[in-house]
């Protein structure tokens, strides 16, 4: 479930991983800023590779299949 006080946690890693603009700051930004970051967000071709590069790794994680395995280990086989 999303927090308020979670965002700034994602702010940081959209930076960090560069797959998206410089937060946006409610209330502060003006509408000029804020056209400007949502067109970077869809523009801009590094965020495109990024993301492209970490959905590939998330894909590869299998873990859907991995939190499978794990819930089938600790469950008991007579259950």
């Amino acid at each position: 479930m999303p927090l308020i006080i979670d965002q700034p946690y994602w702010t940081y890693r959209v930076q960090q991983l560069k797959i998206g603009p410089e937060r946006i700051k409610i209330g502060k930004d003006s509408d000029r800023e804020l056209k400007e970051k949502i067109y970077d967000l869809v523009a801009n071709p590094v965020y495109k590779k990024n993301t492209g590069e970490l959905g590939e790794k998330i894909r590869s994680e299998q873990s859907t299949d991995n939190f499978c395995d794990f819930i089938e280990s600790i469950v008991p086989e007579n259950q």
